[in-house]
């Protein structure tokens, strides 16, 4: 069950920044997101409840299906998440609060279920073989999956690997857990490596899942902030970030601002010719007197921004990880008294 927690909000993680991409980095992605989880997560257990020992048999052979299935998901989801993204909508467009809430609900149903269901589900097959298992344990080791995986994706993942690459590192204690677990280890050690040949092959089509139909896409990057991405259409080079453009060439008005950046590096600067630039961006321009004082002032509060935003960032960082540790001790304590 800690192979299934670490898994579990692994993919939960990924699955938020996904969505937010897609949908411009709209905060109320994240509240339909974990209204999504919570429902549908609770809906699958009613169904393990029901279900389980009248219509379904616990054995370890379904768990074992249940957890390659819950290793396989996270990876299928997000490109389809990508690829309907692009089908449904109109690529661009800002997506309204009804359509969002449906097309979020109706991609994390299928995972969302199943999450719900192999919880429950383990403790009826150990109860099976173990008459006395105490759940409480189930839930406790389960909490503490919880915890390693947001702690592994928080701190390591999100700035060191792509999102396919993270589902792939997070379901492999998953997968090997399987091993021992089945009747059959052979088959099991067989299943398991082929799906960590699908995770593999996900992987090969992560930037082609990016493409957006308009345009061609250049190259992108995946940041602990989000996704930054280059798309070119005809002569027109963009830039976007989680969805949303920042910058684009043939823009006499942004070639404007730009000039201030380098020249905010120099220390002194008396005259400036600007001619042109490669891209065509920038048009031509005479020389240009610049008050020194103007431009240290505004290098100072350049650098006063980018250390007021990274403290920020940081600080939204260490909150998040500390709420989340607290939540999983609380549950995981209340569990341990009731055993």
């Amino acid at each position: 069950m800690v192979a299934t927690g670490i898994s579990s909000v692994a993919g939960q993680l990924v699955i938020i920044r996904e969505f937010l991409t897609q949908f411009n980095g709209n905060e109320f992605v994240i509240a339909l997101i974990l209204f999504n989880w919570l429902v549908q997560g609770a809906a699958g257990t009613f169904l393990a409840r029901g279900a389980t020992g009248r219509t379904v048999t616990p054995t370890r052979r379904g768990l074992v299906i249940v957890s390659l299935a819950l290793s396989l998901m996270p990876t299928t989801l997000i490109l389809v998440i990508r690829l309907l993204r692009q089908l449904v909508f109109v690529p661009g467009a800002s997506v309204g609060f009804g359509a969002t809430f449906t097309f979020t609900f109706l991609c994390m149903l299928p995972y969302c279920l199943l999450v719900g269901f192999a919880l429950p589900y383990a403790p009826f097959v150990l109860r099976r073989e173990i008459p006395d298992y105490p759940g409480a344990r189930i839930y406790i080791l389960d909490n503490a999956g919880d915890i390693t995986g947001g702690l592994v994706f928080s701190l390591l993942l999100v700035w060191l690997v792509t999102p396919l690459l993270a589902m792939l590192l997070t379901n492999l204690p998953l997968l090997a857990a399987l091993v021992p677990l089945a009747g059959n280890r052979r088959a099991a050690a067989a299943a398991a490596v082929l799906a960590c040949a699908l995770l593999a092959a996900g992987m090969t089509v992560e930037k082609d899942s990016l493409r957006a139909a308009p345009g061609e896409l250049i190259d992108y990057r995946e940041t602990r902030y989000g996704r930054i991405a280059v798309y070119r259409q005809y002569e027109q080079v963009t830039v976007f970030a989680d969805g949303v453009p920042l910058a684009s060439t043939q823009h006499p008005g942004l070639a404007e601002e730009l000039v201030h950046f380098p020249l905010s590096q120099l220390k002194k600067v008396d005259r400036v010719l600007l001619i042109s630039s490669v891209s065509g961006v920038m048009a031509q321009g005479g020389g240009t007197s610049l008050n020194n004082s103007i431009t240290a002032a505004a290098r100072l509060l350049r650098k006063r921004l980018e250390v007021r935003q990274l403290l920020s960032q940081l600080d939204t960082t260490v909150q998040n990880v500390f709420l989340e540790v607290q939540v999983s001790f609380r549950d995981m304590l209340k569990n341990y008294a009731t055993i």
